[in-house]
């Protein structure tokens, strides 16, 4: 860190990432580098980086997301070398189309009968693409509402 001028956080929030970015690791950053969290907003300990950007102005920071969201850290918003968004990162015309495109999917393959998908742990994902791209079933799989692995299959593509 001591001789990157960008610092880009792109990680997952984990117990090991919570706070990755906290007083310690700032004081080995240089005094004009740019910090970027594009991951989660508890990987910055809000805090330690407010009293950063006071002490060294020359650093900047970037935010989209925030430690206890909506809520930033006292003097987080009155900082001069602080840009923050209120969490807009995805709001590109090509993001939120797909997004709606796959909210209107799924309101069909509902209304087909389909069961949403709920599994947030599928571990085997290339049978469970399998499945989808030679009919197959494999068994564990069950029909659900469209994504982009199965919206063909279920006839909802336009």
């Amino acid at each position: 860190m001591e001789i990157s001028d960008i610092i880009s956080l792109n990680c997952l929030l984990t117990p090991e990432t919570k706070h990755i970015i906290n007083k310690n690791t700032l004081k080995h950053c240089k005094k004009n580098a740019v910090l970027v969290n594009a991951a989660r907003g508890p990987c910055v300990n809000e805090p330690d980086l407010v009293e950063h950007l006071k002490n060294n102005p020359e650093f900047r920071a970037g935010l989209d997301v925030y430690e206890k969201e909506p809520i930033m850290a006292d003097g987080l918003k009155d900082l001069p070398n602080a840009i923050i968004l209120p969490h807009i990162a995805s709001a590109t015309f090509w993001t939120r189309s797909g997004m709606s495109t796959l909210a209107a999917r799924n309101i069909v393959a509902m209304l087909k009968g389909h069961k949403a998908n709920n599994h947030s742990n599928i571990k085997d994902i290339e049978t469970y693409l399998h499945k989808f791209d030679t009919g197959k079933d494999v068994g564990f799989a069950p029909k659900n509402a469209p994504s982009i692995v199965n919206a063909k299959e279920l006839g909802l593509l336009a």
